[in-house]
């Protein structure tokens, strides 16, 4: 492929050393060796030696100076100096067809980010996950992320400012600024990648739409996520959606033939609901020891 001559490669890291040996070997195996121009590494103050296996990969490593996602990501865009550059994360084995076919959407010069999709590498989750990607107009999933992207430099400078303190959800703060400049974020999900999580279903569930979530109900109360996304984050919704689930899921289980999504969306509408009523009691906790002071 011509049109991308040239472009950097980053990952964002913290104790990820089991699965970096592989990653890292799948990218130098996926990725055109004459393609990749700098491959820079921000470490989150691993203790596990991520660092190290990094740089026997031939990785530049630098510290993540405020630490989460978004200090990641800033770190590494400062360090960018490519016209494009893409993005990877620790436990994601890269789809054979990464590339060409997600660099190919970068020729049409509206497209400021383009990324595939991820499985998990769970058995059941990941059938779950390949289900809910077909019925997703039923279930209204987010399909984008910044774990197999690629990225033009020169927006993404003007647009990813004040993500640094993001730990969780600086793709939906950054999809938000990209859609406000009318700008496009496409997913691909006929290109999918590997999600290395060897977790249960109620871990996993309890991880994503828990902590993370709390931070997405945050940054939709500034209004610093896409409207369309915000909506689903109201207390009418989350409740409304709680109350359908078991329909929702029954449905989806049947037109899918994956028993499965019968007990993962209540359980997902369930942890939403909350992490959102947990998030709740600590903003007015918050506001109540504000006015003390």
């Amino acid at each position: 492929m011509d049109f991308i001559e040239s472009m950097d490669i980053v990952m964002w890291a913290k104790n990820g050393a089991r699965f970096l040996p592989l990653t890292l070997k799948r990218i130098e195996k996926v990725l055109p060796e004459n393609v990749v121009h700098r491959k820079i590494f921000i470490d989150d103050h691993s203790v596990d030696g991520s660092a190290s296996i990094a740089r026997e990969f031939g990785w530049e490593v630098y510290e993540n100076p405020v630490g989460g996602v978004g200090g990641g990501f800033e770190e590494a865009l400062r360090k960018v100096d490519c016209p494009f550059f893409a993005s990877f994360e620790q436990d994601l084995l890269l789809s054979w067809k990464w590339w060409p076919a997600i660099p190919r959407y970068m020729k049409e010069s509206l497209v400021a980010v383009a990324q595939g999709w991820r499985i998990s590498s769970h058995p059941v989750l990941g059938a779950i996950e390949e289900a809910a990607v077909r019925v997703k107009g039923l279930i209204n999933i987010p399909l984008y992320s910044i774990d197999n992207n690629i990225y033009r430099t020169e927006a993404i400078r003007k647009l990813a400012r004040r993500i640094s303190g993001i730990r969780y959800a600086a793709d939906a703060a950054l999809r938000a600024k990209i859609l406000k400049s009318k700008l496009l974020w496409v997913t691909d999900v006929n290109v999918t990648s590997l999600h290395l999580k060897p977790t249960g279903i109620r871990e996993y569930v309890k991880r994503r739409y828990g902590e993370p979530r709390k931070e997405v109900y945050e940054l939709a109360l500034r209004g610093e996520i896409a409207e369309e996304e915000a909506e689903k984050f109201r207390l009418f919704s989350l409740y409304l959606r709680f109350l359908l689930s078991p329909v929702v899921g029954v449905s989806a289980s049947l037109l899918q033939r994956q028993p499965w999504l019968l007990v993962y969306y209540p359980m997902v509408r369930g942890q939403s609901l909350k992490a959102f009523t947990e998030w709740l009691r600590e903003r007015r906790e918050t506001l109540k020891e504000d006015r003390r002071d």
